[in-house]
């Protein structure tokens, strides 16, 4: 059995050997209905295209990054119409990046695009030190999420797990609004798009 502090130091290691920056990695305005990649390949999917995209976009490939918060946004010129200020943010998360991707665009992302045709979307990875600190990252970003906007990101259902260690000293970069100004379009699902607050 691996201690957690073994596992961490191992991460740290790890991450150190492979280069992985300290800092937000982000891949901007990806459309999910075209496979070509940015080498004009017809990729598998949606998400061997954002993968391949992200690989010639990025100095850390995402299948590296082991343990991150992570973002999804819709990109301009739409934002979502939450109940104090709008907000481009949809969903926050942790784990293995490259994986848990897969799964949003599968069942979350591409859903959407059945009604919200042409719409495209940025992906937001902070690598973590351990998964310890993603968690603590994911629970820091959600709260502050809530208390800003007056309700969790648009599909997220869970609050996040508490943990005793600090957040990443970058958890709150993807709530600067400054950021992402340029936005033309406020929109809220209704129907069974819509998540219950």
């Amino acid at each position: 059995m691996v201690s957690s502090e073994c596992a961490s130091y191992c991460i740290i290691v790890s991450n150190m050997e492979l280069q992985i920056p300290d800092e937000w990695l982000m891949l901007w305005d990806q459309s999910l209905s075209d496979l070509i990649s940015g080498r004009g390949e017809q990729e598998k999917s949606p998400w061997h295209a954002v993968s391949a995209r992200w690989r010639q976009s990025n100095s850390a490939a995402l299948w590296e990054v082991k343990a991150a918060l992570y973002v999804l946004t819709i990109s301009k010129p739409f934002t979502f119409a939450y109940a104090n200020q709008h907000s481009h943010i949809f969903y926050v998360g942790e784990g293995f990046a490259h994986a848990r991707f897969k799964e949003h665009i599968d069942k979350k992302m591409l859903p959407w695009l059945e009604s919200l045709t042409q719409a495209r979307f940025d992906f937001h990875v902070l690598p973590c030190e351990n998964k310890e600190q993603a968690e603590a990252s994911e629970t820091a970003l959600l709260i502050a999420f809530e208390q800003k906007f007056g309700r969790k990101p648009l599909l997220n259902i869970q609050s996040g797990k508490a943990r005793e260690c600090k957040p990443h000293p970058l958890w709150h970069e993807p709530l600067d609004l400054r950021r992402h100004k340029l936005r033309d379009w406020a929109i809220w699902p209704i129907g069974k798009f819509e998540r219950p607050k």
